[in-house]
């Protein structure tokens, strides 16, 4: 095989630590659109596509850095005295950001929701100049993560320690982006939400042993000591197990094979929970202006007039578990912002990054 061909979207250093007696070498698989089950099986070919990155290696060599330093703080993690820091936190916070927009199925999801913008816009007659390759669309996602590291430095972080008997688990999809606030506020429902919203919970496991989630200290409080908080509920570490079946594309990764009644039973409980589309693209019109700026509302096509500007929206649905970890808890008195748009709900710190490059928000 030619050198660096097998090319990782998941990348070795995250499925090794959920490796059989962490040997580095096998994993247990459950997949779960047809239930498959497969023990021991070769890590070496998880999660990894021809390359998937280019044949010129330039991208699948820049991701041995960010990949290099996250597995040093996994490693450092098992150490007694380890304690988080700010390179930690840094480190964490770019793997996640990569790896939320580097798997096959991210860019399965990106690809997807282009051509339904671009369906809409040419009318089913999509210009050469317009389509992209699956490694174009990779290349962008990467480019994104890059650019987004400001958008999210202000939320907080925090590590899971699993004192229970049922383990963390991981998938070919691991980084997820959730929102409880979003999930159980009135003001917030059916709208889509991103990193840079109120209420934000990025999340991935790092063993089965240990869980991060950075989080928006304006509206949740997560108590903990020295940046760890235990888990020593079986319903906690479900409930974050749960988030991977929702989001993974197909396979679920674990580490003990004693516990395969316990992934078929959370996957049966959990399957429904799923999206059945990952996004859809709502249609905007002008409708009116004022001294505020330009409205527009939805629309249903039919009544396009060419001559009014359109804006096409892209709202994702990551789906939503039937339970919340019990120590992600809300402030009495969150802190959130709204200038009324479709932008949605954002924090303090990205209104001021001005990412979202709208003004006018408000207190809530």
């Amino acid at each position: 095989m030619a050198q660096n061909k097998n090319q990782h979207y998941v990348p070795r250093c995250h499925l090794d630590a959920f490796s059989v007696n962490n040997n580095r070498k096998s994993i247990n698989m459950f997949h779960i659109l047809n239930g498959n089950r497969i023990q021991n099986a070769p890590i070496k070919g998880q999660c990894a596509k021809a390359y998937f990155y280019g044949k010129d290696l330039i991208l699948e060599r820049a991701l041995q850095f960010p990949e290099g330093e996250y597995a040093t703080v996994v490693r450092e993690m098992s150490s007694p005295e380890f304690s988080l820091t700010p390179q930690h936190i840094g480190a964490l916070k770019r793997f996640w950001l990569l790896q939320y927009h580097r798997t096959d199925a991210a860019s399965r999801r990106t690809a997807m929701m282009m051509a339904d913008q671009d369906d809409i816009v040419f009318r089913g007659n999509i210009p050469p100049e317009h389509q992209m390759s699956e490694q174009d669309i990779v290349h962008m996602g990467i480019r994104v993560s890059v650019r987004t590291l400001n958008v999210i430095e202000d939320l907080k972080v925090c590590l899971v320690r699993n004192v229970t008997r049922t383990p963390f688990i991981t998938s070919d999809d691991p980084a997820i982006l959730t929102n409880r606030w979003y999930n159980q506020n009135k003001l917030a429902r059916g709208r889509s939400h991103g990193a840079g919203n109120s209420g934000a919970l990025l999340m991935l496991p790092l063993s089965p042993a240990i869980y991060c989630i950075m989080y928006d200290g304006d509206v949740y409080n997560i108590a903990n000591s020295a940046g760890w908080v235990v888990a020593d509920k079986f319903s906690d570490v479900s409930s974050l197990n749960q988030l991977q079946i929702i989001k993974c594309q197909s396979t679920l990764y674990f580490d003990n094979w004693e516990k395969i009644d316990y992934i078929q039973q959370i996957r049966d409980d959990s399957i429904s929970l799923r999206p059945n589309k990952r996004h859809e693209i709502v249609k905007m019109i002008l409708a009116y202006t004022d001294e505020e700026g330009e409205h527009y509302r939805p629309f249903d096509g039919s009544e396009w007039d060419k001559s009014k500007p359109l804006i096409l929206q892209a709202r994702t649905h990551e789906g939503w578990p039937n339970r919340w970890p019990s120590f992600i808890r809300f402030r009495a008195s969150p802190k959130i912002y709204t200038n009324g748009s479709e932008t949605g709900f954002a924090r303090r710190a990205v209104i001021e990054s001005e990412f979202l490059g709208a003004g006018g928000f408000h207190l809530i």
